[in-house]
């Protein structure tokens, strides 16, 4: 068994075993080549991606007994119209489940647009809304990042989304990029249009950032000088107040000295990350923020954050840092509650520790967690309601364990982990592990 080195001695790792009452096995065949993400939910297991047979983009409904449901869209399967012009896996879209009315919206982003598609809990389209069931979202001279999708109640959405503008020139071997880089909430009403109610019909810039670079030099080597103040992500809930944004920002200023050919650099500056949170009323007012720095390197480590807010008990940062000599990797988790960091937990960390992980927010008892590969491994943690760490489960070494080569997981409202198994052209596997 190849354990991730890092983990306190007395901390013990239960077993993940499959779940049988998944296709009486915990495994179920998928199309070969398919399976590029999923949402456990609700009884349910959604499986999206391109399906190298059928030539085109498909999501897929299986029941929580591992049957393919077939009386939701077209015999189990639903092909949106959104991806009909889909080739590949390069495009995946983000699936959102509405829990009002046990349907999704599948939403995906390219250049300067935001498209979404809402299908009714059957698997139809749901013709109503939109432009026959979809809502495309256009800027004129930026690049649109989905953060999250919010459905609300009467068919309303709430989307919070990063636009990056960038113009450049080059003049005497010096180029300069400069341009906003703004963390934007917008919302719809229930025909899918910009909501008149909210702030004042428009989308509303709730955070201002920007994104320079001037790099000076020939095509071998020089120096770079890097200024970011940019969102990066962010999480969305409503609040008694309205709803409640937050999101992680990096803010950079440093200078880069390049080396020969490129093929390296030595950073001199700081780069911090930092969580905003935002009260918004109803009407589009910002009424209320936090700005909290939870790090800052001098280094050049590859800091991953991920955030999912607790449901009125503050927010979770989930983060992974990876030193370039892969000696030291960590995981974390960091808890804030109204800007002020309650708890920081160290989760696992070691050498070489492919750290893929997912927090999720669904409540299992009174216990938060996520699951993240770790070199070989793939683990699953339970979180208590503080945060602390409750316990840690591993799946064996996916040398030996069925789970190979897995592209996404999710964990279901049971608490049990899901696994999409297989990469490439071959065989995949949908698999559900139970913590034991």
């Amino acid at each position: 068994m190849n354990h991730v080195e890092g983990i306190e001695p007395r901390q013990m790792f239960a077993a993940l075993t499959p779940d049988s009452s998944l296709a009486g096995t915990g495994s179920v065949p998928l199309p070969r080549g398919f399976g590029s993400d999923l949402l456990a939910t609700h009884g349910a297991i959604y499986v999206e991606g391109y399906n190298p047979r059928r030539r085109g983009f498909y999501v897929y409904k299986y029941s929580d007994n591992g049957q393919l449901d077939t009386s939701w869209g077209y015999g189990g399967s639903i092909k949106p119209i959104i991806t009909q012009n889909v080739r590949d896996d390069s495009v995946v879209p983000k699936m959102i489940y509405d829990i009002r009315t046990g349907g999704l919206l599948l939403a995906i982003d390219g250049g300067r647009s935001i498209t979404i598609q809402r299908f009714q809990a059957g698997g139809a389209t749901d013709a109503a809304w939109g432009t026959n069931g979809v809502v495309t979202y256009t800027a004129r001279n930026s690049k649109l990042m989905i953060g999250e999708i919010l459905p609300m109640a009467r068919k309303q959405m709430a989307m919070a989304f990063t636009s990056v503008e960038q113009a450049g020139v080059t003049f005497n071997g010096e180029k300069t990029d400069g341009g906003e880089a703004d963390l934007i909430l917008a919302q719809f009403n229930r025909s899918g249009r910009i909501d008149p109610n909210f702030d004042f019909g428009k989308p509303l810039k709730v955070i201002r950032g920007h994104i320079k670079t001037q790099e000076f030099g020939d095509d071998d080597r020089g120096s770079k000088v890097v200024n970011i103040n940019a969102p990066v992500f962010g999480d969305l809930e409503q609040s008694a107040k309205g709803l409640r944004l937050v999101s992680l920002r990096e803010k950079t200023d440093a200078t880069y000295d390049l080396f020969d050919n490129r093929q390296g650099s030595t950073k001199t500056g700081r780069t911090d990350w930092i969580v905003d949170t935002i009260e918004i009323s109803a009407d589009g007012t910002a009424a209320q923020q936090y700005s909290t720095r939870i790090y800052r390197d001098y280094d050049e480590p590859e800091f991953d954050p991920k955030l999912a807010v607790l449901d009125g008990k503050g927010v979770a940062v989930m983060s992974s840092v990876t030193n370039p000599s892969r000696l030291n990797d960590t995981l974390q988790v960091t808890r804030l509650l109204d800007g002020d960091i309650l708890s920081t937990t160290p989760i696992g960390g070691g050498t070489e520790a492919e750290f893929n992980f997912k927090p999720y927010r669904n409540v299992y008892g009174s216990t938060y967690g996520l699951a993240y590969s770790g070199a070989f491994n793939l683990y699953y943690v339970r979180l208590n309601n503080d945060l602390s760490l409750r316990r840690q489960f591993i799946a064996e070494d996916t040398r030996t364990f069925p789970v190979n080569g897995y592209s996404a997981n999710a964990v279901d409202d049971e608490g049990r982990l899901v696994v999409l198994n297989g990469s490439g052209t071959g065989p995949r596997t949908l698999i559900r592990l139970t913590p034991s």
